[in-house]
């Protein structure tokens, strides 16, 4: 593998950013694939130099399947909500209010204004830091017009919120 491309863009307000990754050679995408650590892309973000840049995405919009998170919940020791022993007094006076179900779905879309990403989770129930380098005084140029990672990230904490490829840009 030659190499990739990396753009970070904050959002507003600075605490979240839109990481885009493409490989210099489209074919090379996969072998970029198993360097795509938290480790991998702290240092590489790190090292990264503050500039500004010109920056083609292709509008985009994926929204992830509505998953089930019941079970899983449940699995990690959630239970007494789902049950006769719940209490949620707090919330509602109504005796017997326990849950049914939790839901969640992901969506992240890019376009011409920017771009928004969210994550809903519905409960159902019942009753960088960087320098400028002078050295450089072009304006370097991301296009992304090949298959390239995109992550949604925290940029207090480090943690990735959203992570996807996409592999037909157009």
């Amino acid at each position: 593998m030659k190499g990739f491309h990396l753009v970070e863009l904050p959002y507003e307000g600075g605490r979240f950013s839109l990481v885009c990754l493409t490989a210099l050679n489209a074919a090379d995408l996969p072998a970029l694939s198993p360097l795509l650590t938290s480790d991998n892309l702290q240092s590489w973000l790190k090292g990264a130099l503050l500039r500004e840049c010109d920056v083609e995405l292709p509008r985009f919009k994926i929204a992830g399947a509505s998953r089930d998170l019941t079970p899983m919940l449940q699995e990690l020791g959630l239970k007494t909500a789902f049950g006769d022993k719940a209490d949620f007094h707090r919330i509602s006076p109504e005796p017997g209010l326990h849950m049914n179900s939790v839901y969640q779905q992901c969506l992240i879309a890019v376009d011409e204004n920017g771009s928004v990403a969210a994550a809903v989770t519905a409960a159902g129930a019942l009753g960088g830091d960087g320098v400028l380098d002078e050295r450089m005084p072009f304006i370097p140029h991301f296009r992304a017009d090949r298959p390239f990672w995109y992550f949604l990230r925290d940029q207090k904490t480090g943690a990735i919120l959203f992570c996807g490829r996409l592999s037909r840009p157009e």
